[in-house]
């Protein structure tokens, strides 16, 4: 893989295996198709000339060490379908001082994101800036690890029509909106929103 410099994974393939493209010095690009789901460990590891990433919108997991020493890599966006990062996913990579992540990921491995090696010790980069949204395990891994945190808005999205939030549109939706219009009740039909 010594002179591949871009690398797009077809919508036939469900998951890059582990070390697929490890150590490929002049890879700079990569587009995923809708259809991978896992990102196997060290996949890209040491890719250093690595700048960016397009994940499809079926990815739920990267692997232990997925982009570990690629310190090109910037810009990163995760798509609401990732739900772990492994441990040292993004780890050692240099230039990555923003990442956005959507509403899916759950869990974060040790050093998965933020952190670099500096020849004694893993140390915190302190110029890490994590967008994603608020209430979420992103923001508690941002705040427990002291990076920036941007808000990309609230977490839990209401579905339309369901006033109630129990994740489904239903009669009972119906009734506690006649009951709110009925007692003329405003602030909780501005706080149900655009039911219609």
């Amino acid at each position: 893989c010594k002179s591949i410099t871009s690398v797009t994974i077809p919508d036939s393939v469900k998951s890059i295996g582990q070390s697929a493209f490890y150590n490929c010095p002049a890879l700079t690009n990569v587009t995923m198709g809708d259809s991978v789901q896992t990102v196997g460990n060290t996949a890209f590891g040491n890719c250093a000339a690595l700048t960016t990433v397009e994940f499809g919108n079926s990815v739920t997991s990267i692997g232990v060490s997925a982009f570990r020493g690629c310190k090109s890599l910037n810009g990163v966006e995760l798509p609401d379908s990732v739900t772990s990062l492994s441990k040292y996913a993004f780890y050692n990579c240099d230039a990555l001082t923003e990442i956005a992540i959507g509403r899916g990921l759950k869990s974060f491995g040790d050093f998965s994101l933020g952190y670099y090696y500096d020849g004694s010790g893993e140390r915190k980069r302190d110029t890490m800036t994590i967008k994603s949204y608020d209430d979420s395990a992103t923001q508690i891994y941002a705040e427990e690890n002291r990076f920036e945190f941007v808000s990309l808005g609230p977490l839990k999205v209401r579905s339309q029509g369901d006033v109630n939030d129990d994740g489904k549109v239903s009669v009972a939706d119906a009734r506690k909106l006649v009951v709110a219009i009925a007692k003329g009740d405003t602030a909780a039909l501005l706080e149900f929103g655009d039911v219609n």
